[in-house]
């Protein structure tokens, strides 16, 4: 009996760490956007794994001139987004990967925001229904326009996601918000070397969102491999330098 008191206490331990840190990337990524709109440095942007829509009211919010793009594969959430947000974005019902094809998606229906393409180790047990989703790239999908930032949040598939919009990100050069890091990205077989490299031989610095905020320097490949594997921080800034 102690023991499982003992790993109950930890696992809430941890999960109201992970709340605290979510709080702080949703807070970060508010100011990234108020700073980069100030600036005038960003107009139409892009949100992959929209979910409930918290990003695109930001979009909204910071960037009432722009086109916005919202890119949801949950067909329940995706209806709500259309009720939600009508003309004012453009909802595209897809999950994003590095190539088109159609496959089985995991829908974690007691707590949605774990939905993903792989299966993975979760806080606490879910119920986990099997749906058909279409995979597309995001070269190709949107009309011609240019994007000038795009949030990432898909539970491990993001270097997938990535890769799959190579030819925006080397012609179009938008900052990048996304998520990366242990707990979700290594059931897709990633490395942190190969997100890092991937996006440095485009020509992008990888920084922390709060150092970003605060003018510091990027983060090195030792650095971001570090922090990756110790899992100290998830969510991440991407500039073109």
């Amino acid at each position: 009996m102690k023991q499982v008191k003992n790993w109950i206490k930890r696992t809430l331990i941890l999960f109201n760490l992970h709340l605290t840190k979510n709080m702080k990337y949703d807070r970060d990524t508010e100011k990234i956007i108020a700073e980069l709109a100030k600036e005038g440095k960003i107009k139409n942007a892009v949100d992959v794994g929209v979910l409930d829509g918290e990003i695109l009211e930001l979009f909204l919010k910071y960037l009432p001139n722009g086109r916005h793009f919202g890119i949801e594969p949950l067909p329940h959430k995706f209806e709500a987004l259309k009720q939600r947000f009508g003309s004012e974005v453009q909802l595209l019902n897809y999950a994003l990967g590095k190539e088109d094809t159609n496959t089985t998606f995991n829908f974690v229906k007691t707590n949605p925001s774990y939905s993903g393409l792989k299966e993975r180790k979760y806080p606490k047990q879910e119920q986990i229904e099997k749906i058909e989703v279409s995979v597309r790239r995001l070269d190709g999908l949107l009309p011609e326009e240019k994007i000038d930032l795009i949030k990432i949040d898909v539970e491990g598939a993001e270097l997938d996601v990535l890769k799959g919009a190579e030819t925006i990100l080397k012609k179009e050069k938008p900052y990048l918000i996304f998520e990366c890091g242990l707990g979700a990205a290594e059931y897709y077989g990633t490395e942190p070397e190969e997100v890092f490299d991937f996006l440095g031989k485009i020509g992008y610095q990888i920084f922390l969102m709060a150092d970003w905020l605060k003018e510091k320097a990027s983060v090195d490949r030792a650095t971001f491999i570090e922090i990756f594997k110790q899992n100290k921080e998830y969510y991440f800034l991407a500039e073109y330098n």
